[in-house]
């Protein structure tokens, strides 16, 4: 009979610092947006080529909301880092979150919470409508038919 070999236990390796700030971002915006009215409908959707930290609903209105925090002390708001490049992430993501939940022809709106961690408790910042998508960069596949 083969002896059970076990292993000490060991605490799971420590949060990245970065990530811990993002958790705690994210949950003081759904705090803060669950005040305002908005309903939570998930956290953290993720899909390949992108990823939504919340999707709410405002009355008949699907929103993504991109949270965004810092620590350090840069000259502009975190709202600065949702650059192009991280708009189209966003919403390529909604765009899959809205195919599988049916919502193709809902009301959609993109906003960003922005957190200033250098205060306490942190500055939090709502931009209502902060970006809007440019559906351009999803052509339709072309075919190519042969003519034999």
């Amino acid at each position: 009979m083969k002896k059970k070999t076990t292993r000490p236990l060991t605490p799971p390796p420590p949060l990245d610092p970065r990530k811990a700030l993002g958790n705690l971002s994210e949950s003081l915006a759904a705090e803060f947006l669950t005040a305002q009215g908005l309903q939570i409908v998930a956290f953290n959707y993720s899909v390949r080529g992108g990823e939504l930290d919340l999707v709410c609903l405002d009355g008949n209105t699907v929103v993504f909301v991109e949270v965004r925090s810092t620590r350090g002390s840069y000259l502009s708001g975190p709202e600065a880092s949702v650059t192009p490049a991280k708009q189209r992430h966003v919403i390529h993501a909604a765009t899959v979150f809205l195919a599988q939940g049916g919502l193709g022809n809902a009301n959609l709106r993109f906003d960003v919470v922005a957190l200033d961690h250098r205060t306490d408790p942190p500055a939090l910042r709502w931009i209502k409508d902060a970006f809007r998508p440019d559906f351009s960069f999803h052509r339709p596949l072309r075919r190519r038919f042969s003519d034999s």
